[in-house]
């Protein structure tokens, strides 16, 4: 199949490998969907942080709620097709390829936008608050998204 490693055809090599990924994926998104559903809850009382960062991240803690529903149980179920031998179909295999991409490609576009907003606060100092506004950031994380 196009764009799949030969790894994932024949298993035979490291199937002990691929069941340890299978559990180890799936702990990790469990828990990955808890942390950030606490977060969510969480992130409204916190008063230490400049209310307008707020959306930031909240958009970076949604991503990865998304990733740990979406991209991680698609490439769980990539490694159980290939170790029950059934065979992975091309819409797995892109559906996963998809999914992991724009989660990981948002995700990183948002940490670099929290690291800017970060570095404005340094360098701007007291007139950080009247530069970062509700509406600027609101503007750049509906860029993210749209």
């Amino acid at each position: 199949m196009y764009g799949c490693p030969r790894f994932w055809h024949n298993n035979q090599y490291f199937p002990g490998l691929l069941k340890f990924l299978v559990i180890i994926s799936s702990l990790l998104s469990f828990t990955t969907a808890l942390t950030n559903i606490s977060i969510l809850f969480a992130l409204p009382e916190v008063t230490s942080v400049h209310p307008p960062s707020k959306p930031l991240l909240r958009s970076l803690t949604m991503t990865d709620f998304g990733s740990s529903l979406i991209a991680q149980p698609l490439a769980i179920t990539m490694i159980l097709s290939s170790l029950k031998g059934t065979g992975i179909s091309v819409m797995l295999q892109f559906s996963a390829f998809i999914a992991s991409t724009i989660f990981s490609g948002v995700s990183l576009s948002q940490l670099t936008t929290i690291s800017l907003d970060r570095l404005l606060a340094l360098l701007l100092g007291i007139r950080y608050r009247h530069v970062v506004t509700f509406r600027r950031v609101r503007a750049v994380v509906f860029f993210h998204h749209g």
